[in-house]
């Protein structure tokens, strides 16, 4: 407590290495370490750690997590735990987790990595992100802030901001979140003014020779995003349900589908939901191909605008709509 720990390094854990015990952090400033493997900052592994008033900044991995490495770990009394500015050459710019577990009243901002510039959840675990901010992250390929695969992630009552894919990325995936194979559940929570040629609230892939996966966004937002490609608020596309309950997909731009675009099967289920006042090229509200939307009370595309054709809602190559309102678009 009361430390500051700098510019040192080693293959795990730059600063800290914590293993298969109790640790606490409290107003301690990791800063300015590094980590050729996991951990610029630090790695904790099978450990119990208490967080209070901590800052991880300006540390960097050569591989993974250049701010924060979690495995097997629990994260307890997480109380104004700052993770700014950290880098990761490969996964996980700020946070990396590698099994189950989570992290709540974080803020994680201004990381850098190739994916998942905020976050990383790694595959086949269940993690949850609780009342945290995820804000102005990039990654130069995708999930500028939060990439998530092959598992099952929880986000509540978080803020995904600003973040980006790089600009002219031969990818440039899910500014907000890159989902890959996951079940993912966002609730009361809000992905805004994130950008990325493809999903820059987020884009969401799902393998069709797996079985299919859900993602959920219940009484959250995807608002103010920009795709310089397709889909503004969401991309979806394979075996994917993509499911809004109360949920707001407003005011995104895109060439093609501002609000969202589902290809290869994937469908949109829906309570009570908006798609409203996006606008682009062709498709202001959404575009569906080969992909359906069955409402089961209320799904309202309203005040969405296209500059070339379908204002509203573009279906192509043998899509469905059922249970939707389109108007004034």
């Amino acid at each position: 407590s009361n430390s500051v720990l700098e510019y040192n390094s080693a293959d795990y854990g730059g600063a800290i290495l914590g293993a298969e015990g109790t640790n606490s952090l409290n107003n301690t400033i990791l800063r300015g370490n590094t980590a050729t493997i996991i951990g610029g900052g630090a790695f904790y592994r099978a450990a119990t750690v208490d967080f209070s008033d901590v800052l991880i900044k300006n540390n960097d991995s050569i591989a993974y997590g250049g701010g924060l490495g979690l495995s097997s770990a629990t994260i307890t009394g997480a109380n104004s735990v700052v993770v700014d500015s950290n880098t990761a050459t490969e996964w996980g710019g700020g946070v990396i987790a590698f099994d189950d577990g989570g992290i709540s009243g974080f803020t994680v901002s201004n990381n850098y990595a190739q994916y998942g510039g905020g976050v990383f959840v790694f595959d086949g675990i269940d993690f949850t992100i609780d009342a945290s901010s995820i804000d102005s992250n990039e990654a130069t390929d995708a999930g500028g802030g939060l990439t998530t695969s092959i598992g099952n992630t929880i986000v509540n009552s978080t803020t995904i901001t600003n973040n980006f894919t790089s600009s002219g990325s031969a990818s440039g995936w899910g500014g907000g979140v890159y989902v890959s194979n996951t079940d993912l559940s966002i609730t009361g929570s809000t992905l805004d003014t994130n950008s990325a040629d493809y999903g820059a609230g987020i884009f969401v892939y799902g393998d069709l020779n797996v079985t299919p996966k859900t993602v959920a966004l219940d009484q959250s937002s995807a608002s103010n995003n920009s795709a310089t490609a397709t889909g503004g608020g969401a991309y979806v596309t394979g075996a994917i349900t993509f499911d809004l309950v109360t949920a707001d997909i407003s005011s995104n731009i895109a060439t093609n589908a501002a609000g969202f675009f589902l290809e290869l099967g994937a469908e949109v289920t829906a309570t009570s939901s908006t798609v409203n006042n996006n606008s682009a090229s062709v498709g202001g509200g959404a575009i569906l191909s080969d992909s359906a939307i069955s409402s089961s009370s209320g799904l309202t595309f309203d005040g969405n605008s296209a500059t070339s054709y379908a204002g509203g809602l573009y279906l192509i190559d043998a899509s469905s709509a059922s249970g939707v309102t389109v108007s004034n678009n």
